[in-house]
């Protein structure tokens, strides 16, 4: 179990060291955030990125797959940065897009989305 968290730890210090560079449209963040494969390079990569700038990154070209990988991605790996998670869910909804994203989400889609956000509220309260 110690090995495990030890390379567990190695992995996240490797990733974290990787210099990524920001994207400046929505195509750049779906190559790199498909290229990044793991949940560690996709929180470095959402990391690099200020939430302000999500709305101008996305402008009309948000969907559905990336939305919800970015939801996912902010409720399970920010827990601890529970602030800067809401930010980045607050700037989604700026994205021109996102109104119609949401109300044309199935029922699988809009549930999968409330388990992520519940599940890191359910864990965020049990460790603070």
């Amino acid at each position: 179990m110690r090995e495990l968290a030890s390379r567990a730890a190695s992995r996240v210090k490797a990733v974290a060291a990787e210099k990524i560079t920001p994207p400046n449209s929505a195509y750049q963040f779906e190559v790199s955030w498909r290229f990044s494969g793991d949940n560690a390079r996709r929180t470095s990569l959402l990391k690099a990125i200020s939430p302000s700038a999500l709305p101008q990154i996305f402008k009309n070209s948000l969907t559905v797959p990336i939305l919800l990988d970015i939801i996912k991605c902010a409720a399970t790996f920010f827990v601890e940065e529970m602030d800067l998670a809401v930010n980045y869910l607050e700037n989604l909804t700026r994205v021109p897009r996102f109104d119609t994203l949401i109300v044309f989400l199935s029922s699988l889609d809009n549930a999968s989305m409330h388990a992520s956000v519940l599940n890191s509220l359910r864990f965020s309260k049990a460790y603070s």
